[in-house]
């Protein structure tokens, strides 16, 4: 107990001083001022589908800008790195093709994705890895087998077209587009998806913080069907926001109500349907979206569900989600995760509708084999990270340029979480919700191709469990 006290009071001095030390290096950085130099032109190359205006649209610069001479090299890296976060381009490069006296001639060489990706992949059936390796002793028959096809930026405007089919545990079809450059300045979007889904097994309740499941191979348990629209305004670079409608429609047995949970859905109702909204805001200022080292990430959402008198939902959510990231040199890096969701009507919910930490994102270290349902929940997610490998792997000359060579990097990273469920309504089944929970480890993080992040940690919780668990991190958007 001693020495974890004080192994736990060293990781508090240290993250304590790795945020005071880097904001004295941003100020200093600051206040460095140069004398100015102007944009005289902007070349693109390499950009055979993708629209110029929509690379442009991307840059913090324009041409006739006057930048500051101490920050070129900073200021062309940054966009270097907008340009790699829209998903377009296996590679971006920005050099200055000519310096005149007082003006630059800026080059952008870009290579793009193939517009058209096959993709196929193995999923579980369960909430993660973790529990389809251990608690389902890695069950075959609960994987689903993903296929699907997708088109990137097919009109050369940053648009993304999907189609996928999911056979196996569970079985699925999903139809989706998103066109983000609309408008004389690109700043409208238009998004729009449909989804259907059916499974024959369900969770129906939570016992001892862990989920109860029943399956009926001869009936699908579980159907859900999703249509939805939205629409995004971003008139700054780093700044958007988002409105969605969505239609919500789930269908179970009446065995599940009857005999598992008459709470499955309100008022023993086997369906539920309703109309939901959703509205957000976020500010990126990351300098990588898949795995920071730099910047800070913000979201404000409100969503309303259940508008219409038949609606069999009544809820209104407000969550509020900060990232902050701070890179002490190059090989070291701290990573701070901060949400909070509430819920406002205070109205009993009905049991599929009340999962807070354990599903998807919303997780805490060390807690993966279990879930904290409730409606409102609060979380701090912290690591610090150190680069051990950096290097681009060659896989052969017989790979086109622009997927041969893979950037692959390591890390090494000391996790600290804390969280909180609030249940109004829990039983005596569940012991985790309403007291604050925190758990601690350390992990090997691994980025391959930008965009790929895969974890692999040793995570304790507050009662001392701890185990080997595996992530696959997918950034904020």
């Amino acid at each position: 107990m001693l020495k974890n006290k004080i192994l736990n009071q060293n990781l508090i001095v240290l993250y304590l001083f790795c945020f005071f030390f880097t904001i004295k290096i941003e100020i200093f950085q600051a206040q460095s001022i140069g004398s100015k130099i102007t944009i005289d032109s902007i070349n693109i190359e390499g950009n055979n589908k993708t629209k110029e205006k929509v690379i442009l649209r991307e840059l913090t610069f324009k041409k006739g800008d006057s930048l500051d001479f101490k920050q070129i090299n900073d200021i062309l890296e940054k966009n270097r790195l907008l340009l790699m976060n829209t998903g377009m381009f296996s590679s971006v490069n920005i050099n200055i093709k000519k310096w005149n006296e007082n003006a630059i001639q800026v080059l952008i060489q870009i290579k793009e994705m193939f517009p058209f990706i096959p993709t196929g992949s193995l999923s579980f059936a369960d909430r993660n890895f973790n529990i389809w390796w251990t608690e389902k002793n890695r069950d075959l028959k609960r994987l689903n087998y993903f296929a699907g096809i997708r088109f990137v930026n097919p009109t050369g405007n940053r648009d993304v077209f999907k189609a996928s089919v999911q056979f196996g545990f569970g079985q699925k079809v999903e139809l989706s587009y998103r066109l983000p450059n609309i408008g004389k300045n690109n700043q409208f979007g238009f998004y729009s998806n449909v989804y259907l889904s059916r499974y024959k097994e369900v969770w129906y309740a939570a016992k001892n913080d862990s989920l109860l499941f029943y399956r009926d191979e001869f009936n699908f348990l579980l159907k859900k069907f999703r249509a939805s629209i939205g629409f995004s305004f971003r008139p700054k670079i780093r700044a958007i926001q988002y409105l969605r409608l969505q239609y919500n429609k789930d269908l179970t047995t009446d065995d599940v109500i009857k005999n598992k949970n008459s709470n499955f859905f309100a008022e023993n109702q086997s369906k539920q349907q309703y109309l939901s909204a959703q509205y957000r805001y976020t500010l990126d200022y990351r300098n990588i979206r898949p795995y920071p080292t730099k910047g800070a990430f913000a979201a404000v959402e409100i969503e309303k569900q259940g508008f219409l008198p038949k609606d069999n939902v009544n809820a209104l959510y407000g969550s509020l989600l900060y990232a902050q990231y701070f890179s002490l040199n190059k090989k070291v890096s701290t990573e701070l995760v901060a949400k909070a969701r509430y819920e406002f009507t205070r109205t009993k919910q009905a049991y599929y509708n009340i999962r807070a930490i354990g599903y998807g994102a919303d997780y805490l270290r060390g807690y993966e084999y279990y879930v904290i349902d409730g409606t409102d929940f609060a979380y701090l997610k912290t690591s610090l990270r150190y680069e051990f490998f950096n290097k681009k792997i060659d896989l052969g000359e017989f790979l086109p340029e622009n997927i041969r060579y893979i950037p692959f990097r390591a890390n090494l990273s000391l996790n600290n979480d804390f969280g909180k469920v609030q249940n109004l309504y829990s039983d005596k089944n569940n012991t985790f919700p309403n007291r604050w929970l925190w758990g601690k480890g350390i992990g090997l993080d691994f980025v391959i191709y930008y965009n790929v992040v895969f974890q692999l940690e040793y995570s304790v919780n507050h009662l001392n469990k701890g185990g080997f668990f595996v992530h696959v991190k997918t950034p904020f958007e």
